[in-house]
């Protein structure tokens, strides 16, 4: 494992491997699809595949284009002309283990911020670790942007009497404003102290040079801008007593004040970002029907001024901001598809000109050059895994660009249903049907899929765990149990503290649900999930030991006391654990929920699955289960994949999880 002072030595290497990639070219090329006759002859690679691109960007100008691609089973960044033509020769700069691209920003039309994070230790923790470079779009050569502090040994600034020695700190990509006016520096928020509290620097991104222009205080690891660039808001948990800050000032020479001393604060609203205006803030809150709000704040004069969005069934999602400018234009929330709702009409006319364009699919703008005149656009279904296109709005068109899974052929994709069931306590539960491609919802063999988080949320876009499984033959149900996202405060609520009981319950209401309606087949089901799924999964093992012919737990947990104890060790994680157990509670209130402890109630088969360099789920999680399980003369399968992170996110990785899913179900689904 690299250590986290090793980043010189990785970027040394890196620069020796960079080249010009033509035969990555892609622009102007159409959506070609690879030809199979049904969805079993997809091979599981196709499946496996990283998107051929999962990000790509103008430049300001428009002119040049920055892509993630895949690039030997990882993601590289790829720049290029929007017209491609022989005055440049297209860049390449790939990440080598263990280092994965997480974005990348056009800075100018000439240089490019990239977040590189890979997998660290510090002491006896595990953890991510975050690097920020500048990258040369001619050249692709590359300045690391962070520059240590000189200390002396005990942590504490030096005065040049003691001994001297270089702090890293953990994450050094935490860019708080891009500066859009200022082409020559970014601002970055840095533990470089190493006392779990940020500073601001301002950064030259020629040289990673920098000038301090805020101090850490206590309890503040976030800081955030306003339009003009000037620092007007912090939050973050205290690391002693896990208190949590939220500070605000009404000019760069105001005091901080207390953000929850104010009205609206009291009334429960919490700031989004600033508006235009600096004296007004998008905030979000909670209506009469516990959903998620948003409004306007005049922050001088303490009071709201206008609520955009309030609605009875969903909750806001987050803001829609100008790419060059960060401009507040617009705001989406979820029904069963992402809405996109623009505050002015030229952006309305524009989604309307797309959507007419593109009918059937969720279209979404990614990215736009200065002008306004170039847009990329993503296409999506429940079926389309996605195209790219541009939109010239100056010659009107629109133009493909490239598919993300080009094996996968919409026509040969299952659709999803939306389907509603009511849990054993009358609670109304919303979930996502796919049944494979020409069968009907009959008796079917069946794969509970719950989603991870557990606070996030299925939808109805594409999703590639369940077309792989459906293109097996398998039915896929992906319910939004209590606790998922999107359905208010209230429905959250009741996911809180409720691992292995009734967020578990909502699974076997479903599964339940399923068979009574004729849908799946009682002897032909099984449970698959990744991270709190696979947590999920092991734990019906443990609960409802006859319910599931198969378990398959990817990346999970399996002993709720140690993630409680793990959890806290980091700053805020007092308050990530309460989401699991009460503050008070003791570690044996949490063994009737770990499957870890209850190896004598299972007898259904396991697969499990788990990435080493896993720094979510750690992954003593799923071998210290398999012991127990070897142990206890258990039916199971432990498949450890070296390297692909808590995602899976190479094709290696991928690839593995999918093949042995497959023959699982195969043996266990027969």
């Amino acid at each position: 494992m690299k250590s986290p002072n090793s980043i010189h030595v990785i970027l040394s290497g890196l620069k020796k491997v960079l080249t010009a990639l033509c035969v990555l070219l892609f622009i102007c090329v159409g959506p070609a699809l690879a030809q199979y006759n049904s969805p079993s002859d997809i091979p599981a690679e196709a499946f496996a595949r990283l998107p051929t691109v999962s990000s790509i960007k103008f430049s300001p100008s428009g002119e040049y284009i920055a892509m993630l691609r895949p690039y030997k089973g990882r993601n590289a960044l790829i720049v290029d002309r929007r017209v491609p033509d022989d005055s440049f020769n297209p860049g390449l700069m790939p990440a080598p283990e263990p280092f994965t691209i997480a974005w990348v920003e056009w800075k100018t039309d000439e240089t490019l911020i990239v977040s590189i994070r890979f997998a660290g230790r510090r002491g006896s923790i595990d953890v991510t670790e975050g690097r920020l470079l500048a990258v040369d779009r001619d050249t692709m050569q590359m300045t690391n942007l962070f520059k240590p502090k000189a200390t002396n040994s005990t942590g504490a600034r030096s005065t040049g009497t003691s001994r001297m020695i270089s702090l890293q700190a953990q994450f050094q990509d935490g860019v708080i404003d891009f500066l859009r006016h200022d082409p020559e520096h970014i601002m970055v928020s840095v533990d470089a102290d190493l006392d779990g509290e940020d500073e601001v620097r301002l950064v030259q991104i020629k040289n990673g040079n920098y000038r301090e222009i805020g101090q850490d205080f206590r309890g503040i690891q976030n800081w955030y801008t306003d339009m003009t660039g000037t620092l007007r808001m912090a939050d973050g948990y205290d690391r002693i007593t896990g208190d949590y800050y939220l500070m605000i000032r009404q000019t760069a020479s105001s005091r901080w004040m207390n953000f929850e001393k104010t009205i609206v604060a009291k009334n429960n609203w919490r700031p989004v970002t600033f508006a235009e205006n600096p004296n007004h803030l998008y905030v979000h809150g909670r209506n009469e029907y516990g959903r998620r709000t948003l409004a306007l704040y005049d922050l001088a004069a303490d009071k709201i001024l206008e609520v955009f969005f309030s609605d009875e069934k969903y909750d806001f999602g987050n803001l829609l901001q100008e790419e060059r400018t960060d401009k507040v234009i617009g705001y989406w929330y979820i029904d069963d598809q992402v809405q996109l709702v623009y505050f002015e009409e030229e952006w309305r006319r524009l989604q309307k000109i797309i959507d007419r364009a593109l009918p059937d699919t969720y279209n979404r703008i990614v990215s736009s050059a200065s002008n306004g005149n170039l847009h990329l656009i993503l296409s999506r279904s429940d079926v389309e895994s996605g195209v790219y296109y541009v939109y010239d709005k100056l010659n009107k068109r629109i133009s493909p660009v490239i598919p993300r899974y080009p094996d996968l052929d919409p026509a040969l994709m299952s659709p999803k249903q939306i389907r509603t069931y009511t849990a054993r306590d009358g609670l109304e539960i919303t979930g996502y049907l796919t049944i494979p491609l020409g069968m009907d919802a009959s008796n079917l063999p069946l794969v509970l899929f719950p989603h991870g988080g557990p606070a996030t949320r299925d939808t109805l876009n594409f999703d590639i765990w369940s077309q792989f499984l459906a293109s097996r033959g398998y039915a896929v149900f992906q319910p939004n149990f209590r606790g998922s996202s999107g359905y208010g405060r209230e429905f959250q609520r009741m996911g809180r503290q409720s691992w292995g009981h009734e967020m578990q319950d909502d699974l076997t209401d479903a599964v339940e649900w399923l068979i009574s309606e004729g849908i799946a087949d009682k002897d032909m089901i099984c449970i698959a999930g990744i991270s709190y799924g696979g947590y999920a999964a092991n734990m019906a093992t443990v609960k409802t030991p006859d319910l599931f012919k198969c378990a398959i737990a990817i990346n999970a947990l399996s002993d709720l006391i140690r993630l409680v104890s793990d959890t806290k060790r980091f700053i805020g994680g007092d308050a990530a654990a309460e989401s699991i157990v009460a503050e008070d509670a003791s570690s044996r209130e949490l063994r009737p929920y770990s499957p870890y402890f209850h190896i004598d109630k299972i007898t259904t088969p396991i697969l499990l699955i788990h990435v080493e360099d896993d720094r979510v789920v750690r992954f003593n999680q799923s071998k210290r289960f398999a012991r127990r399980l070897k142990r206890g003369k258990k039916e199971y399968k432990f498949v450890v994949i070296e390297e692909g992170g808590h995602s899976l996110r190479t094709e290696a990785s991928r690839l593995t999880a999918m093949l042995e899913m497959e023959a699982f179900l195969a043996i266990h689904l027969k």
